[in-house]
């Protein structure tokens, strides 16, 4: 059991290190990351140059495919080019392999890991978060993880195989050790752990050298799940793009499969007759060989898959449809239909922002179905609230094009357009003081807890009454709650001032709940100012002030 922990720690302390890496790097670049990989992919063989280089340096293919399949998704990558990414970071990936076959199995493992961890982790202490120091530090934390793991690793493989006799193994079908490689990097969603354990076995002779490469193989296959799954639910040059990698790396392994041998003696020609190196070499050849193969064809591949690989780009809002433009009375029921939902939607997220009880809105059968399986979809709420942002811009864009198509329904459609551009302010203030209301909740300062469930229940009151306004279809009375607003506004800001008046409060905290009393009024006053245009088609000068 001691063994079994000491190997499972190993592949968590690797995993867990792979992944400060990765954030300590994308936070170093941020920006400059995303830039580079837009600037440097206009063109299939800097594409793949660009995309190598940088999976090389960040130590992460996945980083490099999930940024890309984001600007595929956004359209600032064309799908061709993004194509020639996925095959560059194939062999980029291959930078951890000989890093950790050169240094992980030759130098003594503490004398590097233990320095930087311990260097490291004692500095970010006394370092500030999101700086560039501290992300560096981090990267070197991350780093010492990496090689301790792979010393527990190597440590419980050699005591549990000190014994062994590999002669078992020179009966099993090499298809079974690229099942056994496919599975295990499904499991733990790494291809550079899983390279770490091959290597780490066959440093031990747990496992013979042929059936270490038959695994690499099933390792590559398993790479391409994580670039399906982060294509579900995009749009269809995701998944043409998920499909294109998956085409790629089956084909590359079955090559690798039939003609293993081949590249195995090839890999010895390039490593000598170090077998570690030869698998890294191995694992290399494979992955440029690939790279060779597919790049002449590319854009016929491209072709290809957007004849065959439709997928559905699914739109966020529920009924709109371009189909129905040449038909007035149903092109103007969808946008009223969805604006509608659209409203609903915001006052459901509001509560979600605040923390208070959804229950309270009683929304239209027609309305909530939909509005609930979308959410559970989504799941969490910045996940809905940026479905929310692209619903609103399919509404906006769809009602341009409705006025020019029938210029009398002008008035109608700017109330819908104007009412969404308020319920959206009303959401967005709601979202930027979402963070002070999870402060305030867990806060030990009884002013600023109790402050926060004033907030709560006033907001618990005024959804009440816009629910009973809606309900009793007097969408008249909603103008009247804009004043309940601004009383309410007052009230807070002058509970607020008394306690810092009284030294109760410290300045910051005086600034964050007078900021949060802010946002919530405009919160409050836009979604009524929202409700009231769509309902009644009334703007009142009124409605337009703040205090």
């Amino acid at each position: 059991m001691h063994i079994l922990w000491q190997f499972l720690a190993g592949i968590g302390l690797f995993l867990f290190a792979m992944h400060l890496m990765e954030s300590s790097l994308r936070d170093l670049s941020g920006r400059a990351f995303k830039l580079f990989l837009r600037k440097h992919t206009s063109n299939t063989l800097e594409a793949i140059g660009s995309s190598a280089l940088v999976t090389g340096v960040l130590q992460s293919s996945s980083v490099v495919i999930m940024t890309i399949l984001t600007f595929v998704g956004a359209g600032i990558v064309t799908m061709r080019n993004a194509l020639a990414v996925t095959i560059g970071s194939s062999f980029g990936t291959t930078l951890d392999s000989w890093l950790v076959a050169t240094l992980g199995f030759k130098v003594e493992i503490d004398m590097i890991a233990l320095p930087l961890i311990g260097i490291a982790a004692i500095a970010m202490v006394f370092l500030n978060s999101n700086t560039k120091p501290y992300y560096l530090l981090r990267f070197f934390l991350g780093f010492g993880f990496l090689f301790l793991g792979l010393g527990y690793m190597k440590d419980s493989m050699t005591e549990l195989f000190s014994n062994f006799d590999i002669t078992k193994y020179e009966g099993y079908p090499r298809i079974a050790f690229v099942g056994i490689g496919f599975v295990l990097t499904a499991l733990i969603q790494s291809s550079s752990a899983s390279m770490a354990i091959f290597l780490s076995a066959l440093s031990t002779g747990a496992i013979p050298f042929e059936a270490a490469v038959a695994a690499v193989i099933g390792s590559e296959l398993a790479t391409t799940i994580k670039v399906i799954i982060g294509a579900v639910g995009g749009i269809a040059a995701k998944w043409q793009l998920a499909i294109g990698n998956l085409v790629f790396n089956l084909t590359i392994c079955l090559i690798a499969f039939v003609f293993m041998d081949a590249y195995m003696l090839l890999a010895e020609k390039i490593a000598g007759t170090n077998p570690l190196l030869q698998l890294v070499a191995f694992q290399s050849s494979i992955n440029l060989a690939g790279v060779i193969l597919f790049a002449p064809f590319l854009n016929r591949f491209a072709d290809l898959l957007e004849k065959y690989v439709h997928g559905k780009d699914e739109q966020s809002s529920f009924v709109l449809s371009n189909k129905i433009l040449k038909m007035p009375d149903i092109a103007t029921d969808a946008l009223i239909q969805d604006t509608e939902i659209l409203l609903y939607r915001v006052l459901d997220l509001n509560l979600e922002a605040f923390g208070t009880d959804q229950r309270i809105i009683h929304a239209p059968k027609y309305i909530t179905d939909p509005v609930r399986i979308r959410n559970e979809k989504l799941k969490t709420y910045d996940k809905k609230y940026d479905d929310l942002k692209k619903s609103e811009g399919e509404i906006l864009i769809y009602a341009l094009r409705l006025k020019e198509i029938y210029p009398d329904k002008q008035k109608r459609i700017d109330e819908i357009v104007t009412s969404v551009r308020h319920a959206m302010h009303s959401a967005k203030a709601m979202k930027d003081v979402m963070h002070n209301r999870i402060e305030f909740h867990e806060s030990a300062d009884d002013i600023k807890f109790n402050q926060y469930i004033d907030f709560r229940k006033q907001l618990e009151e005024y959804y009440r009454e816009i629910d009973e306004k809606l309900q009793s279809k007097k969408h008249t009375g909603l103008y009247d709650l804009i004043d309940r607003a601004q009383d309410t506004y007052h009230e807070r800001s002058a509970k607020i001032y008394e306690a810092a008046e009284k030294e109760k409060l410290i300045t910051e905290d005086v600034s964050s709940l007078l900021n949060v009393n802010r946002e919530l009024y405009t919160s409050c006053k836009t979604i009524v100012q929202a409700l009231h245009l769509f309902y009644s088609g009334d703007a009142n000068e009124k409605i337009g002030e703040i205090p």
